[in-house]
């Protein structure tokens, strides 16, 4: 256990993006109570780096409101053909099952963050 000065000064937990795969994807939009942002992307297209980022900096303030998840293109593709996804990056919301907006390409926060507001009644 760190001292006292060490305990006052973490950062509150983060909020996690999880991990989404052809295993898993189909669960976790079935079993989600909250709006669900699903980022599709690949390690080698930058648009799709420069979003992990953006979506960093809005997970927080959408804790307990919205799920945050990434899949990566290369390795599941047999997620990217069931929902049609031709190209990266794309965030993906998924409402109650379903996919109700999609993004295309590097977007700035305050976009994403309207297209999630908009979903939330805010």
């Amino acid at each position: 256990m760190g001292s006292l000065r060490t305990l006052l000064c973490k950062e509150p937990p983060r909020v996690p993006v999880e991990v989404l795969t052809d295993a898993n994807i189909v669960t976790v939009i079935t079993e989600s109570m909250v709006p669900l942002l699903v980022h599709f992307w690949a390690p080698w297209v930058p648009a799709g780096k420069m979003l992990v980022s953006v979506i960093d900096s809005l997970k927080d303030d959408y804790r307990g409101l919205v799920r945050f998840g990434i899949v990566n293109a290369d390795e599941n593709k047999d997620t990217l053909s069931f929902f049609g996804v031709d190209a990266v990056p794309i965030l993906l919301l998924f409402v109650g099952n379903r996919a109700v907006h999609q993004i295309r390409g590097a977007v700035p926060a305050s976009h994403i963050r309207e297209a999630l507001d908009k979903f939330l009644g805010a």
